[in-house]
């Protein structure tokens, strides 16, 4: 009897917060073009010079115009730049990091993109489930140690830094640092508004 007691209140906080919290998706919705400030339609022109529609991270950063041009550029050089890295490097990466934050919604297209760029598919299969892959290639190796320490425990360990830079050099071991954080960035967004 006073398990069942216990029950019914229970259930009825947890619905009471959920209301009262809403869903995910309604946290920062999209600001309708009539309703953005000079300085939100300013950053969106900047972002999307040849118009067309936001990508949902950068809708959300709308609320804050002065924070979204900063993002795009971080994303314009880090994936879309002419960094060091190849293009099968920097997807191997990206896997990484979309699987670190549980940001999986744009992970068929990279996954996609990495495998045609040259990364072994059960090397992507095994990051997707959270595993170590066993089919990495020498430099995919490093890395995968440089990348998964810097997101988790979020200190690389001195062999594996050095191994990096002596294979990389220390531009790209930035290269690496700039492309982890635009894809935290727009993971925590995703995540915290949009998820």
């Amino acid at each position: 009897m006073t398990k069942r007691r216990l029950v019914l209140p229970f259930v009825m906080v947890v619905a009471a917060t959920f209301t009262s919290v809403g869903r995910a998706q309604d946290r920062m919705p999209a600001i309708p073009a009539d309703k953005m400030t000079d300085a939100q339609k300013k950053a969106v022109a900047e972002a999307m010079p040849n118009g067309g529609e936001l990508p949902r991270y950068l809708a959300a950063m709308v609320h804050s115009p002065d924070v979204m041009p900063h993002v795009k550029a971080l994303g314009d050089y880090a994936v879309r730049g002419n960094t060091v890295f190849s293009a099968r490097q920097k997807e191997f990466m990206i896997l990484i990091a979309l699987k670190h934050w549980g940001y999986m919604g744009p992970w068929s297209g990279h996954f996609q993109s990495a495998v045609k760029e040259g990364v072994d598919e059960r090397t992507g299969k095994a990051i997707e489930q959270g595993q170590k892959p066993t089919t990495m290639a020498a430099d995919e190796q490093l890395l995968y140690d440089y990348c998964t320490q810097l997101l988790k425990p979020q200190v690389v360990d001195l062999a594996v830094y050095k191994g990096v830079v002596e294979k990389f050099g220390e531009k790209r071991v930035t290269d690496a640092i700039a492309l982890m954080g635009y894809y935290s960035i727009n993971a925590m967004t995703f995540n915290a508004t949009l998820h």
